[in-house]
């Protein structure tokens, strides 16, 4: 488990893992283990998984939060709360779009663009992003076209 751990700092930090919580500890910071696609992980070998993971972070007095795109067991053992999270209505996707700034006028052709973002985190992702590009569109001395490498930003939606 350390190993793999290490291999996954490597590209941060010449340390390894252990010697980065040591570090996050003594800085006060909390320590957050974050393992994505759990489910990709041949079922046999999820539990096993799960429970290496337990451990190390028993050991790192560290928090373990897992993702999955299907269920996956949790050995009781492990405990802790289970969240399962489901694609925003019709009226929760327009209210989040217009908390990153998407206006009346163009909630309809945004919304169109963003269909492929089911989720609520990929829809304020794709939100987001569309606002930091119409931020840097506006910025620009002639609108709608940046620079020398031959991008563009739309000027309905902020997408390139």
């Amino acid at each position: 488990m350390e190993d793999s751990l290490d291999e996954s700092v490597a590209p941060f930090t010449s340390q390894s893992a252990d010697c980065l919580v040591r570090a996050g500890r003594s800085a006060g910071l909390s320590v957050v283990l974050l393992v994505d696609a759990i489910n990709e992980c041949p079922s046999r070998f999820q539990d096993r998984l799960m429970l290496q993971l337990s451990s190390w972070c028993r050991r790192a007095e560290a928090t373990l939060v897992s993702t999955s795109h299907e269920f996956v067991n949790v050995p009781a053992v492990i405990g802790g709360a289970q969240l399962r999270t489901v694609d925003p209505t019709s009226q929760q996707r327009a209210a989040l779009l217009r908390c990153y700034g998407v206006g009346a006028q163009q909630e309809e052709v945004v919304e169109e663009e963003c269909k492929a973002f089911g989720t609520a985190f990929e829809l304020s992702m794709a939100a987001q992003l569309t606002r930091r590009l119409r931020q840097a569109r506006d910025a620009l001395p002639c609108p709608g076209f940046v620079g020398g490498n031959g991008q563009h930003l739309s000027a309905v939606s902020g997408s390139t």
